[in-house]
Protein backbone atom coordinates (compact mmCIF):
# COMPACT_ATOMS: atom_id res chain seq x y z
CA UNK A 1 0.00 0.00 0.00
CA UNK A 2 1.80 3.32 -1.09
CA UNK A 3 1.77 6.79 1.32
CA UNK A 4 0.64 9.40 0.08
CA UNK A 5 1.68 12.88 1.40
CA UNK A 6 -1.88 14.05 1.89
CA UNK A 7 -2.63 10.77 3.89
CA UNK A 8 0.17 11.69 6.07
CA UNK A 9 -0.99 15.54 6.12
CA UNK A 10 -4.32 13.80 7.47
CA UNK A 11 -3.06 11.47 10.12
CA UNK A 12 -0.85 14.10 11.78
CA UNK A 13 -3.72 16.88 11.51
CA UNK A 14 -6.33 14.24 12.78
CA UNK A 15 -4.16 14.56 16.36
CA UNK A 16 -4.08 17.66 19.07
CA UNK A 17 -2.48 20.56 18.57
CA UNK A 18 -0.82 20.29 21.52
CA UNK A 19 -0.01 16.97 20.62
CA UNK A 20 1.85 17.92 17.14
CA UNK A 21 3.93 20.77 18.67
CA UNK A 22 5.00 18.66 21.51
CA UNK A 23 6.85 16.76 18.80
CA UNK A 24 10.53 17.21 18.92
CA UNK A 25 11.70 14.34 16.75
CA UNK A 26 10.24 12.04 13.94
CA UNK A 27 11.79 8.49 12.86
CA UNK A 28 9.72 7.70 9.53
CA UNK A 29 10.05 5.49 6.97
CA UNK A 30 12.37 6.92 4.08
CA UNK A 31 9.65 7.40 1.57
CA UNK A 32 9.23 11.16 0.14
CA UNK A 33 5.58 11.39 0.82
CA UNK A 34 5.98 10.50 4.47
CA UNK A 35 9.18 13.02 4.56
CA UNK A 36 6.83 16.08 2.92
CA UNK A 37 4.01 15.39 5.19
CA UNK A 38 5.55 15.67 8.61
CA UNK A 39 7.64 18.89 7.03
CA UNK A 40 4.31 20.02 6.15
CA UNK A 41 2.93 19.36 9.05
CA UNK A 42 5.93 20.84 11.18
CA UNK A 43 6.04 24.17 8.53
CA UNK A 44 2.79 25.06 8.71
CA UNK A 45 0.91 23.50 12.22
CA UNK A 46 -2.24 24.93 13.51
CA UNK A 47 -3.10 24.97 10.15
CA UNK A 48 -6.07 23.12 10.44
CA UNK A 49 -6.32 22.34 13.72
Amino acid sequence: MAVTTGAVDDWMFARPLAWRLAVQVVAIDPSAAFKKGVADVASTDGGRG
